[in-house]
């Protein structure tokens, strides 16, 4: 199972997102090789399931983040102490065993679920759980950490007390759906597994804990092991692929989220492959080429920084762009599934590279003139480009079509939601990456817009203003259409310098 975790919010849309929303993104997961989602860390809205049925993904239906005991919350920044807490454990003494029962009957006859999660991280070490043990084991995320939170402390609740807490849970997935497994993904299973909280499992699924595959396979070997929530380092992806008892990898995440920032003023989560508009981002592109079965080559680029180090070139330190000061040296990478291919610079070779097994990519290093990389396959029909661009002076609008050619489709009270993307182009229609002009938007007619989103998690613009400053040259305009209102509805975006735009959403769903 190539896997993703999801959380349940669309950037600008916040929790109240439209099927298409998810639509559109499920689609570019699926073309880059995903066939798995987790519905982390609760249980997501019913349409979600319908379209993971339809498209043909596999479903962890996952319940709770918290049991009896709170978490941390980071609301002066990851691991800034004091945290504050305030989560389900409120809750779940009086409603655990029926919101777990609502999941499992209101899910249970959807195909795409296939196991049931009765929690994620319970296990986190001294948050708040403690035991002995700690004493001979370092637990998740310690680094940072003041040393009282990594050590025994016997004023907080005993680790012990998850595994009757794990019985009890199983056993209300099993009283309504005996038919599937039921996993827990755990942060700590050096110690859970000590301790009994494993028993009650089908499945157990290690979030990040990788190395500890091969040794408790041997331990437990009738256990099944999955990564319930993994890296994106390719010795993560190499763990799954390479060791036959591990079925799965759910990468955290597929899609940036709110929440769980690094602090202001950043307001969400950076590790998807998509971005909150939903666009690829491009590690969106490395992971396709570590899953898809089709050949792929995806050129990216940064600048080459003295003495730089051997070793992995994570995909964020990468631009999509061929715009940098004259003579800069430059590293090229080219993300690929092919075993060669070569770079031409300007029309000229710079030569054939293979693909480095170890990171799964190929590196040239050149230095900076304006015009044009391009990299071909060797016997392959295949290529990828890269130009570069001058100033924005044009500003391209089209509405959204799913694979079948829909615009979306109509649901509540005869309404649908219309996904207008936008891009700023230079005067040879090329995506202009580094414009961040700020656009407007005024729609006029039976439409009403719902929100602007750029995919910037560091943009702390209203989100239903109608105004956005373009991320990386593109943005997304989301309006909501009135299918019983027989007009066109027009939107018209502005930008500083550049002509304004419009296009025509009709009324009718197409």
């Amino acid at each position: 199972m190539k896997g993703v975790c999801l959380h349940h919010d669309a950037g600008c849309l916040g929790a109240a997102v439209w099927p298409d929303v998810w639509r559109r993104r499920l689609e570019k997961l699926k073309e880059m090789g995903c066939n798995a989602i987790r519905t982390s860390h609760n249980p997501h809205m019913p349409e979600l399931y319908d379209l993971c049925d339809e498209m043909g993904f596999l479903v962890m239906d996952e319940a709770f983040d918290e049991w009896e005991g709170c978490k941390n919350k980071w609301t002066g920044g990851h691991n800034v102490y004091p945290p504050v807490h305030q989560g389900y454990s409120e809750d779940f003494p009086q409603w655990h065993e029926q919101d777990l029962a609502d999941m499992v009957i209101r899910d249970r006859n959807h195909p795409c679920v296939i196991m049931w999660s009765i929690g994620n991280e319970i296990d986190y070490p001294n948050d708040p759980y403690t035991h002995p043990l700690f004493t001979e084991m370092t637990g998740n995320n310690d680094a940072g950490k003041p040393k009282e939170e990594t050590v025994f402390n016997r004023n907080r609740p005993n680790m012990e007390r998850l595994a009757p807490i794990a019985v009890k849970l199983a056993a209300i997935v099993k009283r309504h759906d005996p038919t599937r497994p039921v996993l827990l993904a755990a942060a700590f299973p050096e110690l859970s597994s000590q301790l009994g909280i494993f028993d009650s499992l089908d499945v157990v699924g290690y979030n990040y804990k990788e190395h500890l595959y091969e040794d408790d396979h041997r331990r437990f070997p009738t256990l099944p092991i999955l990564g319930s929530e993994n890296g994106h380092s390719i010795a993560a992806w190499n763990a799954v692929r390479d060791n036959e008892y591990i079925s799965a990898q759910f990468l955290w995440t597929g899609v940036d989220f709110l929440g769980e920032a690094k602090g202001w003023p950043v307001r969400g989560s950076g590790g998807g492959l998509l971005d909150t508009a939903g666009n690829e981002k491009i590690a969106y592109f490395r992971r396709k080429s570590l899953w898809s079965d089709s050949p792929l080559l995806y050129l990216a680029t940064r600048p080459e920084a003295a003495g730089t180090a051997a070793g992995e070139i994570q995909s964020w330190e990468l631009f999509r762009s061929w715009d940098y000061q004259p003579g800069a040296p430059i590293e090229v990478v080219c993300y690929t599934n092919l075993a060669e291919a070569e770079l031409f610079h300007n029309g000229k070779s710079i030569g054939i590279g293979r693909r480095n097994d170890e990171y799964g990519y190929i590196v040239w290093s050149i230095p900076f003139e304006r015009g044009g990389l391009s990299v071909a396959g060797i016997g392959v029909d295949l290529s990828d480009t890269l130009q570069s661009t001058l100033p924005a002076v044009l500003l391209h609008l089209r509405e959204w079509r799913s694979a079948n050619g829909s615009t979306g489709n109509v649901v509540a009270d005869g309404y649908r939601i219309a996904q207008i993307e936008v891009e700023a182009l230079d005067q040879n229609n090329r995506l202009c990456t580094a414009t961040n002009l700020m656009v407007h938007v005024s729609v006029t007619g039976h439409g009403r817009l719902l929100g602007i989103e750029n995919g910037d998690i560091a943009d702390c613009d209203a989100c239903a203003a109608p105004r956005r400053r373009f991320y990386k040259g593109r943005l997304m305009v989301y309006v909501l259409i009135n299918t019983g209102v027989h007009e066109e509805s027009t939107v018209s975006v502005f930008a500083d310098g550049i002509p304004h735009a419009d296009i025509c959403l009709d009324w009718r769903k197409k």
